[in-house]
């Protein structure tokens, strides 16, 4: 994916991660396809956002300090079902990657993040939703 390829500019991202230095790297990662993206904290704070204002992906961290991103993944499947979802952990989630093959608008990243996973995850689910 080069960085002068703008078929991502309008790409709307919701980033949903409480730490500092992680969200500083995705938002590196981000800046290089769309400067559209929008950062929260919290679980409560994405279904709230995804209310008010729509995104075409989600990246999700598992630890938020106030819910599980497991939980939120719940209530995104049934609310949302064609948001596109990143789901990422420090930690190995077996049951998630299962999940993640079922359907092709949800991946499951390890952190650390790798530039090159998360770009090809985003380009997976932006295919998924032009073909489905």
């Amino acid at each position: 994916m080069s960085q002068t390829n703008n078929k991502y500019q309008n790409l709307r991202i919701l980033i949903a991660e409480d730490d500092e230095l992680s969200y500083l790297y995705i938002k590196i990662i981000l800046k290089s396809i769309t400067k559209n993206f929008v950062r929260v904290k919290t679980g409560e704070e994405v279904l709230r956002h995804l209310e008010s204002e729509p995104a075409d992906i989600l990246l999700l961290d598992v630890n938020l300090p106030d819910v599980s991103g497991l939980e939120v993944v719940n209530v995104i499947f049934e609310k949302y079902p064609s948001l596109g979802i990143i789901l990422n952990s420090a930690f190995s989630l077996e049951d998630e990657r299962e999940d993640a093959m079922k359907r092709s608008n949800f991946h499951y990243l390890s952190k650390p993040l790798k530039k090159e996973k998360m770009l090809d995850a985003i380009e997976k689910i932006l295919n998924s939703v032009v073909h489905n």
